[in-house]
């Protein structure tokens, strides 16, 4: 295996939008992504949501989020005034709007948690009469989780909340400089599943420190705090550090082989693989709407609900439909200035072409349903390109398309980048 990692699981994109978010447009304008969104508002019944609260107290050195740093919790007002504006815009333009409902929320960050208990039920209460949730999410942090928000989360019908732990190794614990002890985590996630609701963790591997032993001793912990979900990311510097500390980077060939023997452990442990570095129960519902042919992707993360719009507020935010992304203003001020201008806050976007349909369709099915159907008149090439994983059954032929094994979904990446640059 460690061969084929070598030779394909490179530096690749992370394929969470295609076309990627570099090839959009300053061009690409409101109306433009007005008109398309009220034509597929036409043919469907339910939408999903993703919010954006950027406030963060302190910033991670690994994180390239968009967020505005700050211990002045008398910004949550006028935030939450903002984003309950956008949605009356979107309102007053796409009357249509008001009678989906809503089956799918992500709220991202940034730390939304940074939202008081009484802001976050406000917050929830200006979409309350759409929601019917079959997928939802929130990000914590939880240096700043507290029991009345998690019973706000409850209240309103979240299903999980999704939280980053990075490495919790005692060396990990030690570098990260978090302030938090494993047990004061582990206890504080019991807080979480003690509500019934699901634990979503996020990992790094390819930290200076990490080697076999330190990921093994983090894995362990990993296990009895017993999280439903798992997500595991690459360590990668964030662009503002200074240069001075890049000094003790981690060779290229340790990030793969890091991951791998993750990846080994965490499916050796009960967790399913649904691709893209995320693992879940083998009990999930997820696991069974992947067998089912049933799962999703937007860029925020996988779900099984069947809205095909995801509407983005908040500043930042992604929206996406299946010929059309759109993003809000990244600046703060100039995001707040647009809505009280009663303006949908464009920042740029990207009207698809046929072909990047196509494209896109190819990818997210194999990324989903691990099934790929090739041009005939690039089969040869394919065959030729992936003749090793084809040997060794990680990518099977069948007679209508290629299919990936559980083992072979390492390998999405790969050939999503394939299909990118050669169909």
């Amino acid at each position: 295996m460690k061969e084929l990692l070598d030779k394909y699981h490179g530096h690749l994109p992370r394929y969470a939008s295609y076309p990627a978010a570099r090839y959009w447009s300053k061009e690409f304008t409101t109306e433009a992504w007005l008109e398309s969104l009220s034509v597929e508002l036409n043919s469907i019944d339910q939408i999903g949501l993703y919010i954006h609260i950027p406030f963060c107290e302190s910033l991670c050195d690994f994180c390239g989020c968009n967020t505005s740093i700050t211990k002045n919790h008398g910004v949550e007002r006028d935030y939450l005034e903002s984003i309950r504006n956008e949605w009356q815009i979107y309102l007053k333009n796409l009357p249509a709007l008001a009678q989906k409902k809503i089956s799918y929320l992500y709220v991202g960050g940034g730390t939304p948690n940074f939202f008081s208990s009484q802001h976050l039920d406000q917050l929830f209460s200006n979409f309350s009469h759409q929601l019917q949730l079959s997928f939802s999410v929130v990000e914590v942090d939880l240096k700043h989780l507290y029991a009345e928000q998690i019973e706000t989360f409850s209240k309103h019908g979240i299903q999980g909340l999704s939280f980053g732990v990075q490495d919790l190794s005692e060396a990990g614990l030690q570098q990260l400089n978090t302030g938090q002890s494993y047990d004061w985590i582990k206890n504080k996630v019991q807080l979480i599943q003690d509500q019934g609701l699901k634990t979503s963790m996020d990992l790094m591997y390819g930290f200076p420190h990490q080697d076999t032993a330190t990921l093994s001793e983090c894995l362990e912990r990993v296990f009895e705090i017993n999280p439903d979900r798992l997500a595991v990311y690459k360590w990668v510097r964030a662009q503002w550090m200074k240069l001075a500390r890049e000094n003790n980077e981690v060779p290229s060939t340790q990030f793969v082989e890091h991951y791998e023997w993750m990846r080994s452990r965490i499916k050796s442990s009960g967790y399913q693989e649904l691709g893209l570095g995320h693992f879940v129960k083998e009990s999930d519902e997820l696991v069974l709407a992947a067998s089912e042919k049933r799962l999703r992707r937007f860029f925020s993360s996988y779900h099984d609900s069947q809205a095909s719009v995801l509407l983005g507020l908040g500043v930042s935010s992604i929206s996406e439909i299946p010929d059309s992304y759109h993003q809000n203003e990244k600046a703060l001020p100039v995001y707040e200035r647009k809505v009280r201008q009663q303006c949908v806050p464009t920042a740029r976007g990207h009207t698809l072409s046929e072909k990047e349909r196509k494209k896109r369709e190819l990818i997210f099915k194999l990324s989903t349903a691990y099934e790929l159907e090739v041009p005939a008149e690039s089969k040869d090439q394919f065959r030729l390109f992936f003749a090793e994983l084809l040997s060794e059954k990680l990518l099977v032929e069948k007679e209508e398309c290629f299919q990936l094994s559980d083992d072979g979904k390492i390998f999405i990446r790969s050939i999503c980048h394939w299909l990118e640059n050669n169909l």
